[in-house]
């Protein structure tokens, strides 16, 4: 989990991110359901 946050912490900077970051799994889906949430509440507060 350390190399993890390191290298998510490296790309985050290399790009100037300052959103939201998520972690995901495509192998064991871990992560989805907080990006799916997220996305849900981005559309309902920009769609009409």
């Amino acid at each position: 989990p350390e190399e993890i946050e390191k290298s998510r912490a490296e790309i985050v900077e290399t790009l100037g991110w300052n959103a939201s970051v998520f972690e995901i799994s495509a192998l064991s889906g871990a992560g989805t359901r907080e990006l799916a949430q997220a996305v849900m509440v981005w559309l309902e507060e920009t769609t009409d």
